[in-house]
């Protein structure tokens, strides 16, 4: 990150990533897709520290396609991993943002997912990196999402739901 962030930054970036949080506990898979650019990259990194996707494991490295491919396997109901599905609690918090290049909006956040399924209750803290991109005067499109899961280097448990 470079450019010096305003608090204009800082309020837009929040509310965007608490929509977007919103769309998935909601289960809203489609307005949560129309987020997303047509080059868009979702990335979970696995074994520490993000360092290069096509090189290291990954939980999660997904294009636009992909992405599309894996909301409509959730929404058919017969996703075995996503049987019955996941009930989540999304939490965003020390959002950071700053001007990248271009229209870009780089934005860092603390991030914590409860997942509630068979009983169980599962805690997925993590940092978010997004690159927004300004698609109108009151709109943002992801770019970019890496969410690096705090415990990424540790055996987990199914991660068939969107961070």
């Amino acid at each position: 990150m470079s450019a010096v962030e305003t608090a204009a930054d800082v309020a837009e970036a929040s509310a965007f990533l608490f929509r977007e949080a919103r769309l998935l506990d909601e289960h809203d898979y489609d307005a949560w897709l129309a987020l997303w650019e047509d080059d868009g990259v979702y990335w979970v990194p696995a074994n520490g520290e993000p360092v290069d996707p096509t090189t290291r494991a990954s939980f999660v490295y997904d294009n636009r396609r992909r992405l599309e491919v894996r909301i409509r396997q959730l929404q058919t109901g017969h996703r075995y991993a996503q049987t019955p599905r996941s009930r989540t609690q999304h939490y965003v918090s020390n959002v950071e943002a700053e001007r990248g290049e271009g229209n870009a909006l780089l934005v860092r956040s603390a991030c914590l997912v409860v997942e509630a399924r068979f009983g169980e209750v599962h805690l997925w803290p993590g940092k978010a990196l997004h690159e927004l991109v300004r698609r109108g005067s009151n709109d943002w499109g992801i770019r970019r999402k890496t969410v690096t899961i705090v415990n990424n280097d540790q055996p987990v448990t199914s991660m068939a739901f969107l961070l």
